[in-house]
């Protein structure tokens, strides 16, 4: 396989191969190394293509670090990062991307893997203290999935508005999407606004959503986070 971009790479083996060995060459040490690459992706997009052995283009692509694609990149320190690789999204897309939420990103990993790792590796919708958070959401607000008792999300009104509080981690590999409801039934995000999202000093977001419409007297409404790993 070749890899050839402003960074160029030669090996034979498998393409996830040849991006782990691109990712410890320069960030350190990763399984399956095949070797380094020499040169570097330019900070202000290029053209990146991918051949199998026998020339065939595998993904051929141009990125950039303007609008509409993410800005992050622009100096910024943080990485472009595939949403969903395993749905093998179109990679000339700028919807297909994101900034990273680590500076440097996370080469030859992710986010998840490596806190996944350091639990045991519980499955994604595994609740092991029963609390009623599944291990992604407990990845999300930085817990502990195996110990009962976190903070959880704050519901509260602002001007007859219901808003939904969540003091999480910002994690590059989770979508996170806020839904209301006023049966427990029926789910929709749609009006749903994005007051605020502040950095704390500890590392981790506080943000704040508010539904779309008023609560009416006496009326019940209810807020959730859908938290979906990509």
């Amino acid at each position: 396989m070749r890899l050839i971009s402003g960074a160029t790479f030669s090996a034979q083996g498998k393409s996830g191969d040849v991006f782990a060995a691109l990712a410890e060459s320069r960030h350190g040490k990763r399984p399956r190394i095949l070797g380094t690459y020499s040169g570097s992706f330019s900070n202000q997009g290029e053209s990146v293509i991918l051949n199998a052995a026998n020339g065939s283009a595998i993904k051929s692509f141009t990125y950039d670090d303007n609008a509409p694609w993410p800005t992050g990149a622009d100096n910024d320190g943080v990485s472009l990062v595939l949403i969903a690789p395993r749905t093998n999204p179109d990679h000339s897309l700028p919807a297909s991307w994101r900034d990273s939420s680590i500076v440097g990103g996370t080469p030859g990993t992710s986010s998840w893997a490596v806190w996944h790792s350091g639990f045991g590796n519980p499955g994604g919708n595994t609740d092991k203290d029963s609390e009623g958070l599944n291990a992604v959401m407990e990845y999300v607000l930085g817990t502990n999935p195996a110990t009962a008792g976190n903070n959880l999300p704050l519901a509260a009104t602002e001007g007859g508005f219901l808003t939904f509080t969540l003091t999480h981690q910002n994690r590059d590999d989770v979508v996170l999407t806020p839904n209301v409801s006023a049966d427990l039934t029926t789910w929709s995000s749609a009006g749903i606004t994005l007051t605020s999202k502040t950095s704390n000093v500890d590392g981790s977001f506080t943000t704040v959503w508010r539904a779309p419409a008023s609560i009416a007297a006496g009326a019940r409404f209810y807020f959730r986070v859908d938290a979906v790993l990509q």
